[in-house]
């Protein structure tokens, strides 16, 4: 593809706008590889003004033609409200999209979501379950949030982590402490890592 030797520089002199120009074309032809390339541009602002509004149209062309990391990727966008109107519903939808290609990132966002009743049912068990699955693959993140979870239900009483469950669904519907603050968790993929925190 032509525009991706303008944007690694092999095969030509790398120039991030004639990258994107080509990118262009070829996205609107309907190249499903062109269409990733052209979010990750509009995310990041290379070759182009950054516009997250336009990366969130291109990362949904690109999921419905099957792109692995794009389900996860549009999911954290509107689990975020970067660029589209935060919806938590539509996040979870996606990124079990993501999560049953075995994508760990996505695992981990969607546990997340369980864990806090956000988009999703209030599910503790459920939410350790996708730790766990991303945590098998040896994600850092997800380990972390696999043990942080299972020490909240350390309890004698069998009963016990559905008390938990409930007080931790209370603390986030409120909006307060750190079962809301835990939303904060949701990890953007590699390549709109750097582009969301600039969002804020």
């Amino acid at each position: 593809m032509l525009g991706t030797r303008f944007a690694s520089g092999r095969g030509a002199a790398r120039d991030d706008s004639e990258a994107f120009r080509w990118f262009e074309r070829a996205a609107e032809a309907g190249v499903a590889e062109a269409r990733h390339n052209l979010e990750i541009m509009y995310a990041s602002g290379r070759g182009v003004v950054r516009n997250m509004a336009a990366a969130a149209r291109w990362y949904e062309e690109a999921a419905s033609q099957s792109i692995a990391e794009a389900p996860f990727d549009i999911g954290t966008l509107y689990a975020l409200g970067a660029g589209v109107e935060k919806d938590e519903v539509r996040a979870a939808e996606w990124l079990q999209r993501a999560a049953n290609k075995s994508l760990p990132q996505a695992q981990l966002n969607l546990g997340v979501l369980h864990e806090h009743g956000r988009g999703v049912r209030l599910d503790a068990r459920m939410a350790m379950a996708w730790y766990r699955r991303a945590a098998k693959q040896r994600y850092p993140t997800a380990m972390q949030r696999l043990e942080a979870l299972q020490g909240k239900f350390a309890a004698p009483a069998d009963s016990a982590p559905l008390q938990t469950g409930v007080a931790i669904g209370a603390e986030a519907s409120a909006g307060s402490g750190s079962a809301a603050e835990g939303l904060g968790n949701l990890e953007p993929g590699r390549y709109l890592a750097s582009t969301l925190e600039r969002h804020g």
